[in-house]
């Protein structure tokens, strides 16, 4: 196997707040994978600085290495030689994972309150202004919603304790609520989490089995910030015999882990967040328009991932 290693830079339509840093930019590493026969696949390392386990400068400094790989690194390297695999067995994206039960699944989206039509799920971001407003732009975003339709909320550990309490006593309409993450900073490790009226998920928090995900109704897991595939399915498998909802989310990754995320979400029973794709002015190829859409179609995956990655402005790593 021969492999190469490419890194990228891609503007954001604006910046964008990544835990307590403003980034202009997503950085990050292709995984190119070639056999002797000439089969490629390709993966994407992308770590989000200030909010995962890893960093780009870590990731650029692992590449090469077999061992103690960052987690990010360790999904790229393992997509990339799954490509080779399913391209050598003429094994397509969308069967990777298993039969799928339906030809779509839907995608929630991040809305700001301000929308006249919304999807059927839909997310919104809470706790940056007081609670009294964000209040108000929930319950419009309640009364937007279509029939049988559920807004995502989330906190970041924004409010304190009790301005996340005082919100959930203020707001009218709790079983359109499908969860909150992270309502206050430490909630998974206090114990008036078990009154809290509304079912909460770990986001941020969560990074591996070892956090304190046990109180938490739903969590939400980010695949390509959580290592290797095998990883991600033991987890899934663990969280799910435990009697929890995993949520499968994006973070502002290009196509190449989109492709195999909406793959993987074939086998979820709950609506997956690909959101974060339009925070990007541009791809490592043409755009897929498709992956901005509330409802995604397993025939528009590739046949591997990469397959559409122009070379025209990455770099190469010598390595």
């Amino acid at each position: 196997m021969r492999y190469r290693y490419y890194t990228y830079e891609l503007p954001y339509i604006r910046p964008i707040r990544i835990g307590n840093q403003i980034q202009d930019v997503r950085r990050g590493v292709l995984i190119n994978v070639r056999d002797e026969d000439g089969n490629e696949g390709w993966g994407e390392a992308a770590p989000l600085d200030g909010y995962g386990p890893d960093t780009f400068k870590e990731v650029v400094s692992a590449l090469g290495q077999t061992n103690n790989l960052p987690p990010s690194l360790r999904f790229g390297m393992d997509c990339a030689c799954r490509s080779v695999h399913a391209m050598q067995s003429s094994s397509p994206l969308r069967d990777w994972f298993g039969p799928r039960a339906a030809p779509s699944i839907e995608n929630a989206f991040l809305v700001s309150g301000t929308e006249s039509t919304i999807p059927r799920v839909v997310k919104t971001k809470v706790g940056a202004s007081s609670v009294h407003d964000d209040v108000q732009r929930v319950q419009h975003i309640l009364d937007t919603l279509p029939k049988g339709g559920q807004v995502r909320l989330d906190a970041n550990g924004l409010w304190s304790k009790q301005e996340a309490f005082e919100f959930a006593a203020l707001l009218t309409e709790l079983s359109q609520v499908e969860f909150i993450e992270e309502p206050w900073e430490g909630c998974f490790r206090d114990p008036d989490l078990k009154s809290y009226p509304l079912p909460v998920a770990m986001d941020e928090s969560f990074s591996s089995l070892n956090d304190p995900w046990q109180d938490a109704d739903y969590v939400v897991l980010k695949p390509a910030l959580f290592g290797a595939l095998d990883e991600t399915l033991e987890a899934i498998d663990r969280l799910r015999n435990a009697g929890k909802s995993v949520v499968l989310s994006s973070a502002f990754e290009t196509s190449v882990t989109l492709h195999v995320l909406v793959a993987l979400a074939s086998q979820m029973d709950t609506v997956p967040g690909f959101g974060t794709y339009r925070y990007l002015k541009s791809d490592v190829g043409p755009r897929q328009d498709w992956l901005e859409s509330s409802v995604l179609l397993f025939d528009q995956l590739p046949v591997a991932p990469g397959q559409h990655i122009s070379l025209d402005g990455l770099k190469e790593v010598s390595i």
